[in-house]
C-alpha cells in the first residue's frame, strides 16, 4: 500500500532537520509493510526551513517537497496530496506533539474506516498538555459542536488519514486555506456518509520546548466563529 505523509510547515528552521531524521527512521522501522513516502508541504516559510529539506532530500529519497508562496495548512496539504499519486494520504505536525510510533495504528484503522483521526480525547489517549492548550482545544470543540455535528470528539488533532477514493469524494468541496481544513474535512467526509474512526494517540505538546506556539488565541477564536458559520451553510 502506497502512503504519502504530509507534514506541513511555516518558518520551522528550529526543529525540521530533527523531525524529519526522527520522521525517516521510525517509519523506516514500523512501516516496513508500507511504500510510503515523506512530503514537506511549506507554505511561504521565510526563513532556511526549505533549503534544509532540500539538503536532507540529496540523501533521503523517501523524502520530497512541495511548496507554495502563500499561508495556510489547508492548501499546503491539499496541494501537496494533489501532487503524488497514493492509496492512502495522511497528514501529522511538524512539532511531532502525536507520537510517530502510533502512525501504524492510525493507517490500520483504514482497514475498517474511509477516513482515521487521531484524538487526544479517546478515553485511550494519554495527553501531556499545558492548561492553555487544553482550554483553547476544549473551547475549540465546544463552538464546534454547536454549529456543525461531527461524530468525533476531536476535530483538531493534527494527525489524520485516509483513503484515495474518499479524498477523490471531498476534495473538491475543500477549500479553506487556514488550520480550519481539519474541520472542513471531516465536516463533508460526514456528510458524503464515509465511515470515521478515531484512535488513540500519546500526544506531547511540548516536545521541542524552544518552538513557540504561533496560534493566536484571540484570533483564532474569531476565526473559528467565523469558519464554522460558512461551514454549516455549506454543508446546507
Amino acid at each position: 500500500m502506497k502512503i504519502v505523509m504530509v507534514i506541513p510547515t511555516l518558518n520551522e528552521e528550529q526543529i525540521i532537520e530533527r523531525t524529519l531524521q526522527e520522521t525517516l527512521r521510525v517509519f523506516a522501522e514500523s512501516l516496513q509493510d508500507y511504500d510510503w513516502k515523506v512530503v514537506v508541504a511549506d507554505n511561504g516559510s521565510t526563513d532556511t526551513t526549505v533549503a534544509v529539506v532540500q539538503t536532507l532530500m540529496a540523501t533521503e529519497p523517501r523524502l520530497g517537497l512541495w511548496t507554495t508562496t502563500k499561508k495556510g495548512k489547508g492548501k499546503a496539504v491539499r496541494g501537496a496530496w494533489a501532487d503524488h499519486q497514493a492509496e492512502v494520504y495522511a497528514f501529522m505536525d511538524a512539532d511531532l506533539s502525536a507520537d510517530l510510533n502510533d502512525v501504524p495504528v492510525l493507517l490500520e484503522a483504514l482497514t475498517d474506516a474511509d477516513v482515521a483521526v487521531g484524538s487526544r480525547f479517546h478515553p485511550a489517549s494519554n495527553r501531556a498538555r499545558s492548561l492553555r492548550g487544553e482550554i483553547v482545544s476544549r473551547g475549540y470543540r465546544t463552538l464546534r459542536r454547536l454549529f456543525v455535528d461531527l461524530p468525533v470528539s476531536d476535530s483538531q488533532c493534527g494527525f489524520k488519514a485516509l483513503r484515495r477514493e474518499a479524498w477523490e469524494r471531498i476534495k473538491e468541496d475543500l477549500i479553506v486555506d487556514s488550520w480550519f481544513f481539519d474541520t472542513e474535512l471531516l465536516a463533508f467526509a460526514h456528510r458524503a456518509g464515509l465511515t470515521i474512526q478515531e484512535v488513540p494517540i500519546r500526544w506531547t505538546e511540548t516536545r521541542y520546548p524552544e518552538r513557540q506556539s504561533k496560534i493566536n488565541v484571540w484570533a483564532s477564536a474569531k476565526d473559528s466563529f467565523k469558519h464554522l458559520l460558512d461551514l454549516r451553510r455549506r454543508l446546507k
